[in-house]
């Protein structure tokens, strides 16, 4: 049976970084905004930088080429630790991620599964709650990822580049836009957002 990958697929990509806005805060004295538009503005990003706030502004990731009509929506996301940007071009990250997901996975995906509660024992989403309803099964739970690394980094045209020092098998260096304002960041690329501060 494949509820396992049906009822998760695609969450893994959520974990790879971070879309925002760049421009006046709530209170008009300029800042950075969390945001799904942005022009990216660059800055110096060299610092001890701490994260306050995140969000997902485009699709998670490649759907499920077995279940294309999976669907999965965010109800919040959560993202806290630091990423420190050294001045010798080397970075260390320590964060941790907690997402609030529902996922939608059509019974035509599950191969003949009826009872939807089997997909609550789900190892990648705690608290798992799994119901019926027209023509699928819905889930919903708490995804929850952490991560720590070191590596290298660059920035070119208001966009940072960053190399771990010990990538997993295919991954490529991280692109990410920016955008800063005094001690206020948000670094983006096309899916997800995160702001941070120093």
């Amino acid at each position: 049976m494949k509820k396992a990958t049906l009822c998760i697929a695609g969450i893994a990509l959520i974990s790879g970084w971070v879309l925002a806005g760049c421009g006046d805060d709530d209170n008009g004295e300029g800042g950075v905004t969390l945001s799904c538009e942005v022009t990216p503005c660059g800055g110096d990003v060299v610092g001890a930088w701490t994260f306050q706030d995140a969000m997902v502004c485009g699709d998670l990731g490649e759907s499920d080429p077995d279940c294309p009509d999976m669907t999965m929506q965010v109800n919040n996301m959560n993202m806290t630790g630091t990423i420190t940007i050294n001045s010798d071009g080397t970075y260390s990250l320590d964060m941790s991620m907690s997402m609030d997901l529902t996922i939608t996975n059509p019974l035509d995906c599950l191969g003949g599964l009826t009872d939807c509660s089997l997909l609550e024992d789900n190892e990648s989403l705690d608290d798992a709650t799994c119901i019926s309803v027209t023509d699928a099964c819905e889930c919903s739970g708490i995804m929850t990822n952490a991560d720590a690394e070191t590596g290298t980094w660059t920035t070119d045209a208001n966009i940072l580049t960053m190399t771990s020092d010990d990538p997993e098998p295919g991954d490529e260096p991280t692109e990410l836009s920016y955008c800063l304002s005094g001690d206020e960041a948000v670094m983006f690329d096309d899916e997800r957002a995160v702001k941070l501060t120093r």
